[in-house]
């Protein structure tokens, strides 16, 4: 008998070697085999939550409640599975008291601290957002920046007010950005305030200007009353702003940047305010050979005119056509540039004779926004411009700024409104075409091109990328998500600095249109 059981037990034994191992690594099964593997345990659960089957969850668990270098990967890995019964468990393993060291357990431990946060904004765990908020006082700062991120992408207002506290008293200035970029992702109304004065505040080297704004931008319209009331100089709390260096916001900067946050949100009412802080500053511009002016007066005028730009009422297209007449250069690069974000083709003639004065530079800018603005019709009165020498700019380069440019009317001989062919010509090998075509894609309304605008958005020169956001701005209804994989590709490109912070602008914008909806 003894020996009949043996018989069995070792044939049961031998069918249950012989079953072969899982074979398909698109299948989960064939991951959770290799769990038991210490070499290929990190690997596996990547892969899991890569493939997102639930029914892996129980694995999973038992590897992240055993301690070793796993557990990271095993926390990250619950959150894409994106089941919050495994929330508790989650929070039961946050550590609130490990320190910074630099030893292979204390490491570990903030890493696992980490993916538990972004675990739990995954999975939206709203009933975590205290546990979240107590690790906002971990000793790590990368498990601080991890928190702050994560608490911005639960979007809990509750995160608010301790958010608030890091962006204003934080001694880390990267921490106090992060913490203004998640106030912006959350969209609690109670951050505006805090928001504004962070657009003004400045460390040795450090501004929070951007963060401020593009979080303001995502606030949307609920922005609009304090914003203008910072710009009718009524905001008590910046007017009181002192920099730690002991100066007061410079000249025009109050004006400009909260002009520039609600020409983003294209809030129209202001409209009069700006124009009047832009005429203001402009006065004293012109007057400054009389009387000096602060360095920060032309730049407040160039944040202005692109605000108008953003705003594009016909009172702005009035305003900017002014300055854009003016032959100084650093006034007329900005309001010609905000004329041709607005699209208005009748200033084409005014900035044609701009172009007749001015250097060389202060003439290009004329020169360029006329040929973007421009329409077949305007390529006779274009050409004229050779002649427009004078003792400062002579003939030949008058001719060579205007061969190089009028290409794009060239183009524009030829595909008139016709969206159709303007697709096409994104595809041009000559940059100036594709720069038109990207603007006249946007002028003409063509939304059905969006696609190859969000394409053209990754050109390989800045203006065909500037022209193509810009557009993508004009026409509304482009993918935010698709936006900011693009932007990220693309953020450690000094050569697209520029375009990309445009491009993370509009990006805010139209997340504040899909909250609003």
């Amino acid at each position: 008998m003894r020996v009949s059981l043996a018989l069995v037990t070792l044939v049961a034994l031998a069918v249950l070697t012989a079953c072969p191992a899982p074979s398909d690594p698109e299948k989960a099964d064939y991951w959770v085999y290799r769990l038991d593997d210490k070499r290929e345990r990190n690997e596996a659960l990547k892969k899991i939550g890569h493939l997102g089957d639930k029914t892996t969850i129980p694995q999973v668990v038992e590897w992240f409640e055993k301690e070793g270098d796993w557990q990271p990967d095993a926390a990250y890995t619950l959150g894409q599975l994106g089941d919050k019964s495994v929330v508790a468990k989650l929070v039961a393993a946050i550590d609130y008291q490990v320190g910074t060291g630099n030893d292979r357990l204390t490491r570990n431990k903030n890493r696992t601290n980490i993916n538990i946060m972004r675990a739990l904004a995954m999975l939206q765990a709203d009933d975590a957002v205290d546990n979240m908020i107590r690790l906002l006082d971990a000793q790590e700062p990368t498990v601080r920046e991890a928190t702050i991120k994560s608490l911005g992408e639960l979007g809990n207002t509750k995160a608010v007010e301790p958010l608030v506290k890091i962006a204003k008293t934080e001694k880390e200035p990267f921490l106090r950005k992060v913490a203004i970029q998640a106030l912006g992702d959350i969209g609690g109304a109670q951050a505006i305030p805090a928001l504004i004065e962070m657009l003004f505040i400045e460390v040795p080297g450090i501004s929070f200007y951007n963060e401020a704004r593009y979080s303001l931008i995502q606030m949307g319209p609920a922005a609009t009353p304090a914003l203008v009331d910072t710009l009718q100089r009524k905001n008590k709390v910046v007017e009181e702003i002192t920099l730690q260096d002991g100066r007061n916001i410079g000249e025009g900067a109050i004006e400009a940047k909260a002009s520039s946050v609600l020409g983003y949100l294209r809030a129209t009412d202001a409209e009069g305010l700006m124009i009047g802080a832009l005429n203001k500053l402009y006065e004293q511009y012109q007057k400054r050979e009389q009387i000096p002016v602060y360095a920060s007066v032309p730049g407040a005028i160039r944040e202005i005119c692109y605000a108008l730009g953003n705003l594009g009422t016909e009172g702005a297209v009035k305003a900017l056509t002014a300055i854009a007449s003016d032959p100084d250069e650093s006034v007329r690069e900005p309001a010609s540039e905000a004329l041709t974000q607005i699209g208005d083709r009748d200033v084409v003639k005014s900035l044609m004779i701009a172009a007749r004065d001015g250097n060389v530079t202060s003439r290009r800018f004329a020169i360029a926004a006329a040929s973007r603005l421009g329409k077949a019709s305007d390529l006779e009165a274009f050409d004229s411009l050779k002649n427009a020498g004078s003792k400062d700019v002579s003939v030949k380069t008058m001719e060579k700024l205007v061969e190089r440019e009028r290409v794009r009317l060239v183009a524009a001989q030829e595909c008139k409104e016709d969206i159709t062919c303007w697709r096409k010509k994104l595809k041009d090998p000559e940059s100036l075409v594709r720069d038109k075509a990207a603007w006249e894609i946007g002028y003409l309304g063509g939304k059905d091109a969006l696609a190859d605008l969000v394409a053209a958005a990754e050109d390989e020169e800045a203006v065909v990328r500037m022209a193509a956001v810009l557009s993508l701005g004009r026409l509304g209804g482009a993918d935010p998500k698709k936006l900011e994989e693009i932007h990220d590709r693309w953020a450690k490109k000094l050569d697209y600095a520029g375009v990309n912070l445009e491009l993370k602008r509009l990006i805010a914008r139209l997340r504040a249109e899909q909250r609003k909806k």
